[in-house]
């Protein structure tokens, strides 16, 4: 009896010596927004090493948009190894389009931004800003604010990479030779909206400015689009600038080897050219 006493306290102090060292990392799980859906499973301390298979629910009328914070992508579920303090956040949609009418032009449009959670609450809601696309790209997971970026141009409508395409030289556009085709309607080429959804054209935009209280940020947000400063992403370095102060939207006009698009600034908003490579807030607008 002693013999087995001892045996059971040596067996004891050796599984203990062999977990104590093992660090524990905490696991922390949001669902965005809350009455979107759930996360299983939900926050909590891990050991190093462990693989967890993190699964989005959708609750009824909402569906799964895509996974934020450490995690990115589309695929759920997910699989992920415990090798540090690991945030994952689950992004829900309606699965309804939301909308919002203006009756001083006389459209309808998404109630928000092309991959944003809600309607902006504050010019600065970061949970509405949404994604930024390079113009004329379908939804490919490219437009996530953190995708990742490459130096080869595309040589087909349709990369099929969920890289951010990099393009430093004239006449920067992401895809080679130029394609000025690609959202033209709602059955354009790549066209990343909803089905009776399409990109604005330059007009559309025009009138919808033209219909806000001041001519800025805060006649952007104040109007009935709601449109936050989202800021917009570098087409030669993919680095994000402007965010929290100005805002830039893509329409389906074209000029020259250029694409057009709404800026909104501090002190006056207007039609402009942007390279197609850069990265611009989307808002569809119903065909």
């Amino acid at each position: 009896m002693k013999n087995l006493t001892y045996l059971l306290v040596s067996l004891s102090l050796l599984i203990s010596c062999g977990t104590e060292n093992v660090p524990v990392y905490n696991l922390i799980t949001t669902a965005l927004p809350p009455e979107g859906g759930t996360i299983s499973p939900p926050s909590g301390p891990f050991s190093q090493g462990d693989v967890i298979q993190v699964s989005a629910r959708p609750t009824e009328g909402w569906e799964f948009l895509r996974w934020d914070g450490d995690v990115t992508g589309s695929g759920n579920p997910v699989v992920v190894e415990i090798t540090k303090d690991t945030r994952i956040v689950a992004l829900f949609q309606p699965v309804e389009v939301p909308v919002v009418f203006n009756p001083a032009t006389g459209q309808t449009w998404m109630d928000r931004n092309l991959g944003a959670v809600r309607v902006a609450t504050s010019r600065t809601d970061s949970l509405a800003y949404g994604d930024l696309f390079q113009w004329g790209r379908e939804a490919d997971q490219h437009q996530n604010r953190n995708s990742g970026m490459v130096m080869t141009l595309s040589d087909s409508d349709r990369p099929r990479i969920t890289n951010f395409i990099l393009a430093p030289n004239t006449p920067f556009d992401w895809r080679s030779p130029q394609n000025a085709a690609l959202w033209q309607g709602v059955d354009g080429v790549n066209n990343p909206c909803p089905p009776g959804f399409r990109i604005p054209t330059q007009a559309e935009w025009e009138a919808e400015r033209q219909s806000w209280t001041s001519n800025d940020v805060e006649g952007a947000f104040a109007s009935v689009l709601k449109l936050p400063s989202a800021g917009r992403r570098n087409f030669s370095a993919g680095t994000l600038f402007d965010v929290h102060l100005f805002a830039y939207y893509w329409s389906s006009s074209t000029e020259g080897s250029f694409s057009r698009g709404l800026g909104i600034f501090s002190e006056a908003a207007s039609i402009f050219s942007y390279n197609r490579a850069g990265g611009n807030s989307v808002r569809c607008i119903k065909d």
